[in-house]
């Protein structure tokens, strides 16, 4: 077993060199990334103790630790952590881009995230396109609301007059009568 053992690779721990690649140095880095997040590597005790539990992979997430850790970068520490090389990200550029894109607030591929965090971050970053269509909203609603109460006050005047001149028929009908009587 060569390495530090809190840092090391289950397959590492268990002295499978045959096995050591790229995603050995993921989980190191990955490692890293959890004692950066929670102030502590992901695995203690002494060294009887601590090779089996880095050959089970047995460590807490990092939000058990620190509730207030993002989530998206807790599954990209998992993902980096998983005990199962082919499990991890397959190099440590592909495990950078994802923090990179964590970093520049898109999506990034270890989290699946929930629709609203997606809407959200869409909102975000379209900005512009947001408020111009909440504006373009407000003037619609708005004009629509002018608009049904001009109608409405137009509609009364009309049901007014009509009601006038049904009201003047009648009287001109009882006066032509009156005037016929005479």
């Amino acid at each position: 077993i060569v390495g530090t053992p809190a840092y090391m690779s289950p397959e590492q721990a268990a002295g499978r060199l045959d096995l050591l690649g790229p995603t050995v140095d993921v989980y190191s880095l990955g490692a890293t990334l959890y004692h950066l997040l929670t102030g502590k590597a992901p695995f203690t005790g002494e060294l009887n103790d601590l090779i089996p539990q880095v050959q089970t992979g047995r460590f807490a997430p990092p939000r058990q630790h620190n509730r207030r850790i993002p989530r998206p970068l807790q599954a990209i520490c998992l993902r980096a952590m998983a005990l199962q090389p082919r499990d991890r990200y397959p190099s440590a550029r592909d495990l950078a881009l994802d923090v990179e894109r964590y970093l520049a607030d898109d999506k990034v591929d270890a989290y699946e995230e929930p629709l609203g965090v997606r809407a959200w971050r869409w909102i975000r970053n379209h900005q512009t396109a947001v408020f111009s269509m909440i504006a373009a909203t407000t003037v619609a609603l708005a004009g629509l609301s002018l608009g049904v109460v001009l109608l409405g006050a137009a509609n009364k005047r009309e049901r007014l007059a009509k009601e006038e001149a049904t009201t003047n028929y009648v009287e001109a009908v009882k006066q032509r009568q009156r005037a016929e009587e005479n």
